[in-house]
């Protein structure tokens, strides 16, 4: 067993214990409206923890391990978005995902019905009634309250602040600029992404398959999913968890100190170079950074510097 077995085994027996800890629920129907952010930071860490599970469980269906890539980015943009909306007002973040919601149906639902329209018209789906003129005003009518919400908040730009914007807004520089990149590239076409997958001499020919690269899916949704989960505790654990989580959090930062190799965007290996030696390299890091000459984990101490949002209920 390599040492990333073990640790990733060690991530996934916390994460199962997260799992039963946490009860992710939200609030009654007639007091949600009133505590729609709650509701949604328990979804949102419903699904890091899942996807934490996932990303660790061993089993013979490598190229999962693949699809965990594109999520990871959505992880990480649910981190962004929440912990930005957890340091408004309470009301007016509610507002706002209220917005959201309505715009998300609108668009979903026009482009729903024409679809069906087009490729199947006689079987009956939601808003297939409407008239496309009804739900073309409707997206429009809600893209501009939240233009008008985003005027009312001083933004300076018309359709509110990007996820970058809000990134650098509560401070997660480095979340943003490696994890959110990286794994956009599953999401977009990228020749490299796609180029990547086919393994074979150098001569060639190679053999394209997701399966040449899951160790490395494995490996990196394992490890930044780790890091975002800190995230998720240190922004929403004391108003929004159950229970508190110091010890399994201490846990995840001790194992990840332990790896001698933080997984990479590229690597020595899919250029055909032959890998350093990392145990050495890391053994010199750890006493470099005891003597305080290099920095050191910076997305660390980024995602555990989330601040508590203020109390605005």
């Amino acid at each position: 067993m390599t040492e990333r077995d073990s640790i990733e085994r060690a991530f996934m027996r916390i994460f199962q214990i997260v799992r039963r800890k946490l009860k992710f629920r939200s609030a009654t129907v007639e007091e949600l409206a009133d505590d729609m952010l709650d509701a949604f930071i328990q979804a949102a860490t419903s699904k890091c923890v899942e996807f934490n599970i996932a990303a660790n469980r061993t089993g013979k269906h490598a190229e999962t391990a693949f699809l965990l890539m594109s999520n990871l980015r959505g992880l990480c943009e649910d981190l962004i978005y929440l912990t930005y909306l957890s340091r408004m007002e309470k009301q007016r973040a509610n507002e706002l995902i209220q917005l959201l919601q309505f715009q998300n149906v609108f668009k979903a639902l026009s482009a729903q019905s024409e679809f069906f329209k087009i490729n199947n018209p006689s079987q009956p789906v939601l808003g297939h009634s409407v008239s496309a003129d009804k739900t073309e005003q409707d997206v429009k009518e809600a893209r501009n309250k939240l233009r008008n919400f985003w005027e009312s908040m001083n933004s300076p730009k018309r359709d509110g602040p990007t996820v970058r914007d809000m990134a650098q807004a509560v401070g997660l520089n480095s979340t943003y600029e490696f994890i959110y990149f990286s794994t956009s590239i599953f999401v977009h076409f990228n020749p490299h992404a796609l180029f990547r997958t086919g393994w074979g001499p150098k001569s060639g020919p190679v053999t394209f398959s997701i399966r040449n690269m899951s160790g490395y899916y494995q490996g990196f949704s394992s490890f930044y999913g780790a890091v975002l989960f800190v995230g998720f505790q240190a922004s929403f654990g004391l108003d929004h968890f159950s229970v508190a989580l110091d010890t399994e959090i201490d846990r995840l930062i001790e194992l990840i100190g332990y790896m001698q190799r933080w997984p990479e965007i590229i690597t020595f290996e899919e250029m055909n170079q032959k890998p350093p030696l990392y145990l050495p390299t890391h053994a010199l890091g750890e006493v470099m950074r005891e003597e305080d000459k290099i920095p050191y984990g910076a997305i660390l101490q980024e995602v555990q510097g989330l601040k508590r949002p203020k109390d605005t209920s």
